[in-house]
């Protein structure tokens, strides 16, 4: 008898012992991946511009305006006009396995058709009708937002518009601030 309770001790508190060294193993193994994910998103972000994170999406012929909802928060409304509308967007993929870990931010202008030169800068931005987007989990700060402290220098020549903009949002931050850039129309 005084064996079979011995056993039945033994298998229990083995079984409990090992799922201690599990949980303290999978909690030590999970920290590691938590610091290494957050160094490569550092590095990422400092490279945000030379990187692949960063993409352009043309729209020829296409003007927006900006629309209020009903809870009083922008958003663009598209249709066609006589103007090139460039959204430039900024990915940040998130931590694999979080639902809402992703980041985007997206710069709208709205070239029109006929310049060939131009140069904006602060309360001139809204000519162009410069917006500014930022998707995430940040409560009170995803949205959009029309950017009214920068510069944007615009070239287009034979089928190339060179954008060089550096902007500054002072409602919310902004991972990238600069871009410079060459598109084929």
């Amino acid at each position: 008898m005084a064996t079979k309770r011995f056993l039945y001790i033994l298998k229990y508190t083995s079984m409990n012992y090992g799922i201690f060294l599990y949980t303290v193993f999978f909690m030590l193994s999970s920290c590691g991946n938590i610091k290494q994910s957050s160094n490569a998103t550092a590095n990422e972000i400092n490279n945000a511009i030379t990187s692949e994170n960063l993409n352009v999406e043309i729209k020829k012929n296409t003007v927006y305006s900006l629309i209020k909802d009903t809870t009083g928060a922008l958003y663009p409304a598209f249709e066609t006009g006589n103007a090139t509308t460039l959204i430039f967007k900024y990915t940040e993929k998130g931590p694999k396995g979080i639902v809402d870990g992703d980041y985007t931010e997206t710069i709208h202008l709205m070239i029109p058709d006929n310049i060939e030169r131009g140069d904006y800068s602060d309360a001139d931005l809204q000519k162009v009708t410069m917006l500014f987007g930022k998707f995430c989990f940040c409560r009170g700060e995803s949205g959009y937002y029309p950017v009214t402290k920068g510069k944007l220098s615009v070239k287009n020549k034979e089928g190339a518009m060179t954008i060089n903009v550096s902007y500054e949002i002072p409602k919310t931050s902004a991972k990238v601030t600069a871009i410079k850039q060459t598109v084929l129309l």
